[in-house]
């Protein structure tokens, strides 16, 4: 390896502090500070490789910010810098020694600090820098390869491993399904290269690996590929973007080509009725890099608009700006689930997908949502259900019966009615007996008429707010309620609660995995010193029930763990009366007491 190779990598070997000093004192200002003109931002990218695993690939615009490793304002590097470079791609976690002159010598990134002789070499444009980490200015497309030189020893300290490289076929018509054949190469430090005979390359079905020639012949699958060659020794070569397809395609350094996105269960113009309106936004990016999806939801009613605010996990009205944008995570199957079946409307979904160059696509798609039938109004008669409150700390109200009539909620400055037999009322007749406050926030038009109650949407009760995807939601028996708990057309639409049914409401801590709720089941009576059997199942929002053990069972004075089968055995007591039994468990909505009369 040269002196410029050594300088380049900062070298070397510290053992080599006096073959390094001449270096410094021909390429540094009096002051001992690099010598820099600090170039323009530019997109570039950015590679560091251990001797075991890639630690960061990524591509990223520089910026003029300085960088300073060891608190030394004076040792200052440009953000335009390769080590500016380094800065942003890691996140700052690397460490450098400051030598004059010279400026830093990496000691780690990532928390990978070589061994022995090895050392951390900086390459730029597949050869080995002639500069060093401060000294080496960045443009547009430049490639910087950061990796741990192994095995370094005199006289020469030259790499053991070589960086490789994958050379694009030449052909600009790559037919998806077709062999293509692309060439590997071991690069030198002057950026020349030879065969990389026996290198694998991954990311196009099946490994193929490199003949004599360097030469391996890859089937391409319809849409992006993302090829890369390995071989024992060398350092991982950088990732080559391949785009093929029926017609044609092409291979390139560098990703161009933006996640494919589709969306599922919503097509473009379709019409819901109120009971299968979406709840669920869900769909695919597809990207060999991965990608971020980012979603809008657009709501009009007549001339009103409103926007989706995952914040708040509410519709606010829309302003002079554009609605924002939130996000549906990184996974190549997204998902969000949001608060409630959306209430009747015109939607506008916005879908983007960002992969890790940059690359963006975006789609839009418009339905409608259809008011919810007009059959079950205030008119309809108010039933006798029990029910509870269940927050994050414990029982808010315990088990009641109350009366489900027709009623009135303040939103804003608004008085809007609320249907009888609906989940809403049930939770206002439980505060008129006595149970906790509520706030509630309107979703679509709510007015006079209870039909205009179905986008009411329930934010707060007693002191206990909704937070992300965490919320308050209800049960009817053991399913989770599908519309809005003030709709008219009831929890399931199709039609209000009917008396002794059971509402449950409790604290979801994940809006789409809530804890399931206990159910105790046991004879209705038993005679005095007669075996008591309990059997315990917990159900989930789908109404899916299961055993469930080591659940705590009440029976008048006596507490019983259930088994593996989820039951509980009891002796009645001796003395005649009405026993309660209750169910409870961390982790999950306790049961609805219930009573076993022993005579």
């Amino acid at each position: 390896m040269s002196r410029s190779s050594i300088l380049g990598s900062f070298a070397g070997v510290l053992a080599l502090a006096s073959a390094l000093a001449p270096i410094a004192t021909a390429s540094a200002a009096t002051t001992g500070a690099p010598a820099t003109t600090a170039a323009a931002a530019a997109t570039v990218s950015v590679r560091a490789e251990s001797l075991t695993r890639e630690l960061v690939a990524t591509t990223l615009t520089t910026t003029t910010k300085a960088v300073v490793k060891d608190g030394d304002a004076q040792h200052g590097c440009s953000g335009t810098s390769a080590a500016g470079a380094l800065q942003q791609a890691t996140g700052g976690s690397w460490t450098a020694t400051w030598f004059s002159g010279l400026g830093y010598s990496v000691a780690a990134i990532d928390g990978v600090k070589p061994a022995g002789t090895d050392y951390w070499t900086l390459w730029l444009n597949g050869r080995a820098s002639q500069t060093g980490l401060c000294d080496t200015q960045l443009q547009r497309g430049d490639d910087v390869l950061l990796f741990v030189c192994h095995d370094a020893a005199a006289p020469d300290y030259a790499c053991k491993n070589r960086p490789l490289a994958l050379v694009a076929p030449k052909s600009k018509q790559l037919r998806a399904g077709k062999r293509v054949a692309v060439r590997v190469v071991t690069l030198k430090d002057d950026g020349s290269a030879v065969a990389a005979a026996g290198a694998t390359v991954r990311g196009a079905g099946a490994p193929v690996t490199a003949g004599a020639d360097g030469v391996a012949k890859v089937v391409l699958a319809a849409g992006q590929s993302a090829l890369q060659a390995t071989r024992a020794g060398d350092v991982r070569s950088a990732v080559l973007h391949c785009t093929a397809a029926t017609g044609s395609g092409a291979c390139g350094g560098s990703d161009r080509t933006a996640p494919a996105i589709a969306v599922k269960g919503i097509r473009n113009g379709q019409t819901f009725a109120a009971k299968d309106a979406p709840r669920t936004l869900h769909g695919t990016a597809t990207d060999p890099s991965g990608a971020s999806v980012q979603l809008r939801l657009v709501r009009s009613v007549g001339s009103s608009c409103s926007y989706f605010d995952a914040r708040r996990e509410a519709f606010r009205r829309c302003g002079s700006v554009r609605a924002p944008l939130f996000s549906a995570g990184d996974r190549s199957h997204w998902s969000y689930l949001l608060p409630q079946r959306l209430p009747a409307g015109r939607y506008v979904l916005g879908v983007k997908a960002t992969d890790k160059a940059g690359n963006a696509d975006s789609l839009r798609l418009r339905f409608d949502v259809a008011a919810p039938r007009a059959a079950a109004t205030a008119a309809a008669s108010a039933p006798r259900v029990e029910t509870m409150v269940v927050g994050t700390a414990g029982t808010l109200l315990a088990a009641r019966t109350v009366t489900a009539s027709a009623a009135s909620v303040t939103v804003g400055r608004r008085s809007c009615a609320v249907a009888a037999g609906t989940p809403l009322a049930v939770l206002l007749a439980a505060r008129r007996a006595g149970g906790p406050g509520l706030a509630v926030v309107d979703q679509g038009a709510c007015s006079r008429n209870p039909r205009d109650a179905y986008g009411l949407f329930v934010t707060r009760i007693g002191s206990e707010r909704n937070r992300g995807q965490a919320g308050w939601v209800y049960k009817v028996g053991r399913r989770g309620g599908t519309a809005g708990a003030g709709d008219a057309s009831g929890p399931f639409g199709a039609g209000p609660l009917a008396s002794g049914s059971r509402v449950l409401w409790f604290y979801c801590r994940v809006a789409s995995r809530c804890q399931s709720s206990l159910e105790a089941t046991a004879p209705r009576s038993a005679r005095p010193g007669a075996p008591v059997v309990v059997h315990v199942r917990a159900y989930d929002d789908n109404g899916r029930g299961r055993a469930v053990a080591g659940v705590a069972v009440h029976f008048g004075d006596a507490q019983v763990a259930t088994g593996s089968d989820g039951s509980a055995r009891f002796t009645a007591p001796q003395r005649p009366g009405r026993f309660v039994l209750s169910a409870t468990r961390p982790g999950l909505v306790p049961a609805f007491p219930s009573e076993v009369a022993v005579r």
